[in-house]
């Protein structure tokens, strides 16, 4: 049921967090976070990076706190580049709805804020999405 579900996501988050040194390596230093966007009051969604030492451990976090699904939401990307989703808390084997990660996003030249790329994703409700930069 939902409550063997619910350990499962917290092992997938331990591990995820265990594994992911940008959620952990610049924890006491202001550096290890960048807001993306924390002013969104019309869909209550917050978005940020948390960094590693290594550029390529970002995380791109997005928070949807609502129990709305968002189509089509665009959120800025420090740099240009394709990002895949690494972690959704929406999914069925957490007690979610949804049965799949999503593919993959290419940024586009398009700004938003302060940041001069761009991906646009499908937003689960009430759901957390984490993504990062692929290597080139």
């Amino acid at each position: 049921g939902l409550n063997k579900k619910m350990q499962k996501f917290t092992q997938a988050l331990n591990r995820f967090y265990q594994n992911e040194p940008a959620l952990w390596e610049k924890d006491h230093n202001y550096t290890g976070l960048e807001i993306i966007d924390a002013d969104n009051r019309n869909e209550s969604i917050l978005s940020y990076v948390r960094k590693g030492k290594n550029e390529k451990d970002n995380l791109l976090i997005i928070l949807n706190f609502t129990p709305v699904e968002r189509e089509l939401f665009n959120v800025g990307v420090l740099a240009p580049g394709v990002y895949e989703e690494v972690f959704n808390s929406a999914l069925v084997e957490f007690g979610g709805t949804y049965d799949s990660r999503q593919k993959l996003f290419k940024s586009v030249d398009k700004p938003f804020k302060n940041f001069q790329n761009s991906i646009t994703l499908l937003l689960p409700p009430l759901a957390a999405v984490i993504l990062k930069r692929k290597a080139e």
